[in-house]
């Protein structure tokens, strides 16, 4: 015996039966007996099966180990000794669910037959009643990177059912921030992206880690399988708009819209929005960081920006810092709590570099007599008051004259609008 392991193991499977067992022998076991459960491991390992059947008529067990935790039985499963495997379970057939070490993914007899690619193994370890199989081949896909073990899996049948069944316990097992668990579920993901359902299943259960409050999930999906590329492509393939949506809703980030069809972007932002007023959400740094990188990315986009201008000045920030929905009665608006965030980078961002689309905005905005816009326009942006856009055409005051705006008219004279004569001829 290399080392005692049962400690390690006794948190999450203290209880099995062939925890129970193995323990017990263990206490039992005379020097004569490790020695030949000793060489029993070193000839199943080295692939010796006659040697290994002689050993194992005499009393040996599967109990020796090497300092991963793995048996003669997971050496003979990853080899496809499937006459030493038999032997094994039939005597002891707790030994069906003996794991590894978590340093070696808690594997299990199967888990060593997927990762060996043992076809013949694999199949009478399920037919024995093998468990947590999702669970094994994504440990052994995110070993060597093969997907063998969903490949048998598929076969069954049933994999939609064992993946509803066996990917949430992952969590239960801390094994969700190893690079090996995150490699392999990537595995998963790509295996069945073209499977609507058995796809879906997969996202659902992994959003529910990602927007779980602990290390784990965030963990998981702070490792590039967050925004992994695959299920937002599958989400756009199938049109699962809502994917989004409760993505952002939960998260309280909107990078992700980057990934949406352009002419869909304002709806489902609009929709983000709203969710957050129904939850109550507290709009902290993040969100508004968020919101106004968003804008930022498309300030030059003019068919993007003025939509996207029109969605925030539907919401506002109450007092205590949660999204409601914007009161005419009120100057203030989300736009402008985003262009105040961050000292009023933003703003002067936007100022600088976005000119002519902020000119254009307020024009039009005169031009169709849309008070409450002119009123946020000229709030932030007072220097563009009389500036023509292209050189040479008309001014915000002439657009408003033009079209007969009188409100808009006294506004911006209120405003400090010059050149009030040359604009009416």
């Amino acid at each position: 015996m290399s080392k005692n392991i049962f400690d390690e193991l006794r948190e999450h499977f203290g209880s099995g039966n062939w925890f129970v067992n193995a323990e017990a022998r263990e206490k039992t076991k005379t020097n004569e007996q490790k020695i030949l459960d000793k060489e029993f491991h070193s000839s199943v390992k080295d692939g010796n099966r006659e040697r290994s059947v002689e050993l194992f008529d005499k009393g040996a067990t599967n109990d020796y180990h090497g300092y991963d935790g793995r048996t003669a039985l997971h050496w003979a499963c990853e080899k496809g000794d499937l006459n030493i495997a038999k032997k094994i379970i039939q005597k002891f057939q707790a030994e069906l669910e003996r794991k590894t070490t978590f340093g070696d993914g808690f594997l299990t007899p199967i888990g060593f037959a997927f990762q060996g690619r043992q076809t013949e193994v694999a199949k009478w370890l399920l037919q024995m009643g093998a468990k947590n199989l999702i669970f094994q081949a994504v440990q052994s896909a995110g070993n060597n990177g093969d997907v063998f073990g969903f490949d048998i899996i598929h076969q069954t049948g049933r994999a939609t059912e064992y993946i509803s069944e066996d990917l949430p316990k992952m969590k239960e097992l801390k094994v969700l921030t190893t690079n090996r668990t995150l490699y392999g579920l990537q595995k998963l993901m790509k295996y069945y992206e073209m499977d609507e359902k058995t796809f879906a299943t997969i996202v659902n259960i992994l959003l529910n880690f990602k927007f779980e409050n602990d290390p784990n999930g965030e963990k998981l999906w702070n490792e590039e399988i967050a925004e992994f590329e695959i299920i937002n492509q599958w989400a756009i393939r199938n049109e699962k708009w809502d994917y989004f949506i409760d993505n952002c809703t939960k998260t309280g980030g909107i990078g992700i819209l980057e990934f949406v069809p352009r002419d869909l972007v304002p709806e489902i932002l609009t929709k983000v929005l709203n969710n957050w007023i129904k939850s109550n959400k507290e709009i902290v740094d993040k969100t508004f960081d968020d919101l106004k990188k968003f804008l930022k990315l498309h300030e030059k986009d003019e068919e993007m920006f003025n939509p996207l201008i029109t969605v925030y000045e539907q919401f506002d920030v109450d007092q205590n810092g949660h999204l409601v929905k914007h009161l005419e009665s009120t100057n203030q608006t989300l736009f402008k709590h985003i262009l105040d965030f961050g000292h009023g980078q933003l703003k002067e961002d936007i100022s600088q570099t976005s000119n002519h689309t902020t000119i254009q905005n307020l024009c039009e905005a005169c031009t169709e007599g849309n008070e409450r816009k002119v009123n946020v326009i000229i709030s932030e942006f007072q220097d563009i008051l009389d500036e023509p856009i292209p050189s040479g055409s008309p001014t915000p005051l002439s657009n408003a004259i033009q079209y007969g705006q009188l409100e808009i008219m006294e506004i911006l004279i209120k405003k400090g609008a010059k050149n009030i004569i040359q604009n009416l001829i």
